[in-house]
Parts: structure tokens; sequence; C-alpha cells
């Protein structure tokens, strides 16, 4: 993943294979979805509602975002 907060997870039932995505940010859940697209939308408009920059939200390594909750 290129963006912070959203991880890949993947589960196993009756012998098939799910793989989606979730959203996680300040240890809290947010949001789950099998489609890529729908998490990073979902980042960018908590992004654009907490004033972060759409470039910070690229993974590269530094330290962490500051924001404040609404």
């Amino acid at each position: 993943m290129k963006y912070r907060w959203i991880t890949k997870q993947c589960t196993k039932a009756n012998g098939k294979e799910y793989v989606f995505y979730r959203v996680k940010i300040k240890d809290i859940y947010r949001y789950s979805s099998n489609n890529l697209e729908y998490c990073i939308e979902y980042v960018k408009n908590f992004a654009k509602h907490n004033n972060i920059p759409e470039d910070k939200l690229i993974k590269n390594g530094k330290k962490r975002i500051m924001f404040q909750e609404l």
C-alpha cells in the first residue's frame, strides 16, 4: 500500500481465501472494503476534512502525521 492507514487483510472461510482492505487511523477502525479504491477515497476525504495535505498521505517512512480529530 502506498497510502498511510490502509492495510491488506486476508481471511480464509469454507476453503476460500478472501482479501479486503482496512482503514485504521490512530488505532481506531474506520472503514473496510474489498475494493482498494473505496478505501483510498475514504482516506482522501478524511484528510480533506482534517486539513492534511494529500502529499502527506503517501508512505515515506518519515514521522507520523499530526492532526486534530473532528
